[in-house]
């Protein structure tokens, strides 16, 4: 009854069609992308090419399940996020403004979330690598030189989710709605 009554007053006015790029630079795949080049290259290809043996490298399938588990990651949190762009307008109210701010705005914060989770996820895989891998890590310049490159990347992953003021609030992530964080155009001042 109460969904007949409002489909019946609410017109929505913009039936443009969302991407995720709107909410999210599509400077993240790539550099997520990179990020995992660089980490299967330093955990299954580097130790061969620096001709270690076996029993001075960590187990493979160790490698391979911390090589899998970040791509895991990565693709679901792409494919989630990608989904929460496509799902059905959310219309709050009669006025199409308010409701289309609403709507933008939740889906800013769902991304942002999950966002957030990925960079989480991928940052305990690499914790990892620091924390049990080190005195392999250290056995090579070549070997921390590649540490820290992935590390590198991921703090470029990272850093939007700590820009000052965006803590606590919904953080920018380069979209063509929501802009960056330094640019002062934000999705969710706007009303």
């Amino acid at each position: 009854m109460v969904r007949q009554t409002m489909q019946s007053h609410v017109a929505y006015a913009d039936v443009s069609e969302r991407h995720l790029s709107d909410y999210r630079s599509g400077v993240f795949p790539w550099l997520f992308a990179l990020l995992f080049a660089a980490n299967c290259s330093l955990l299954l290809v580097l130790p061969r090419l620096l001709g270690q043996t076996e029993q001075s490298v960590p187990a493979l399938w160790v490698r391979l399940v911390i090589c899998l588990g970040m791509l895991l990651i990565m693709l679901v949190g792409e494919i989630c996020q990608r989904r929460v762009v496509t799902l059905p307008r959310l219309i709050v109210t009669t006025d199409p403004a308010v409701s289309r701010h609403a709507d933008e705005l939740l889906r800013v914060l769902v991304i942002n979330f999950m966002y957030r989770g990925i960079v989480n996820n991928v940052r305990n895989y690499i914790t990892l690598q620091w924390f049990f891998f080190l005195p392999w890590l250290l056995s090579s310049p070549s070997l921390l030189a590649g540490q820290l490159f992935v590390t590198f990347l991921w703090l470029l992953c990272w850093l939007p989710t700590v820009w000052p003021g965006q803590m606590m609030s919904a953080i920018y992530l380069g979209g063509r709605k929501t802009g960056w964080p330094w640019r002062k155009r934000s999705l969710v001042v706007r009303a």
